[in-house]
């Protein structure tokens, strides 16, 4: 039960083991099927709130594209109810992001990280990540995107708006990923965490298994086109050792041979082992050392990987509040920042991922 808290699957957990036709009281006594209920009644809220959300969206003449969550679902598993949500990722323009901002302070979500920026500080954050976590007042995180992914060496060239499709969800429709870019994401997202949660590698699964027709050849080859074909082969390999996927064995042999694809799988299995994962994988650590060099790995060119130098440089955010983002003075300033608060956050990190490690082994 605490292993698949921590990798978010226990509504996949609950329904493969009553389909498997385990005994009902089992299921309940162990809080298995307590917790599937849980799960199914936050994704099917989530859809609807993601319904709206597109909607409202529409009616604004926003663009914005739903990434992940309850149209993956649909997608990977036919409903929304076995898969976890914490969040709405809405992916908007970098162009659109103020006015979509508007939007979402004026339908009552709050910012929580960051929170208290004014526009032009808001404006100086997007040059830093890739998103920001708006909470509404049911307690709904939405993630807004301005960008997918945080390093601009992979997917590049795609153009999500471009190239998107429809789901028909809870009464209504919402835009998401087209084929040719889903796969491609949900793997750079995934190698992004190490796949330190067994949910990422179990959506892959789930949606190659409904939507590719088990063209593995074509996949790689359409992931290579985005220079996103390491993340992609990394996600194939762990779904054929994991979950058992079908994949010919001339293919799972040609990704064993590159020694990048080695070194991605070995750290990919660190990864899972941890007690924590994703956001939670503490910042200072070895495990995001390791984590640095798989990024570098998957990089296919020179402006890859500066992009990688640069999101690392700007992923602890504690200066955001500063009016200027650029420049010599707010780098040495960061610097100085980040050298004083290294002991505490070192220390922070130690002890939350001692707490996730008590947690799975008491449990």
């Amino acid at each position: 039960m605490a292993l698949a808290k921590r990798h978010r699957i226990a509504g996949l957990a609950y329904d493969a083991c009553y389909r498997a036709g385990v005994d009902e009281v089992v299921l309940q006594r162990c809080g298995l099927r307590d917790i599937a209920k849980e799960v199914a009644s936050r994704s099917l809220r989530s859809a609807i709130e993601t319904v709206q959300l597109q909607a409202q969206f529409d009616a604004a003449q926003l663009p914005a594209i739903i990434l992940k969550g309850a149209p993956l679902g649909i997608l990977a598993y036919g409903t929304v109810s076995i898969k976890e949500q914490s969040d709405i990722d809405l992916l908007t323009t970098p162009e659109a992001v103020l006015a979509a901002r508007r939007l979402l302070l004026d339908l009552g979500y709050t910012p929580r990280d960051p929170g208290g920026l004014d526009e032009r500080q808001f404006l100086n954050f997007t040059q830093l990540t890739k998103e920001a976590t708006f909470v509404g007042s049911g307690g709904q995180a939405i993630e807004l995107h301005w960008r997918l992914l945080d390093c601009e060496g992979s997917l590049r060239g795609a153009d999500p708006f471009a190239d998107c499709r429809t789901v028909p969800l809870a009464g209504g429709q919402v835009r998401t990923l087209s084929d040719r870019l889903h796969l491609p994401y949900l793997a750079c997202h995934g190698q992004g965490h190490g796949w330190s949660r067994l949910k990422w590698i179990a959506d892959v699964n789930g949606y190659v298994l409904r939507h590719t027709d088990g063209k593995f050849d074509e996949m790689i080859e359409n992931a290579r086109s985005l220079a996103a074909h390491r993340p992609t082969e990394a996600a194939i390999l762990l779904c054929h050792d994991l979950l058992s996927m079908n994949v010919d064995s001339a293919i799972v042999q040609r990704i064993r041979r590159n020694s990048a694809n080695r070194t991605l799988h070995w750290i990919n299995w660190r990864c899972i082992v941890q007690p924590a994962g994703g956001c939670d994988l503490p910042m200072y650590s070895l495990i995001t050392i390791m984590l640095i060099l798989s990024t570098l790995i998957v990089m296919p060119n020179r402006h890859g990987l500066n992009s990688v130098i640069a999101t690392y440089w700007t992923k602890p955010t504690e200066l955001i509040q500063s009016k200027e983002g650029s420049g010599f003075v707010y780098n040495l300033a960061r610097l100085m920042g980040l050298i004083v608060r290294l002991p505490y956050r070192i220390v922070h990190d130690r002890i939350k991922f001692r707490k996730a490690r008590l947690a799975v082994k008491g449990d």
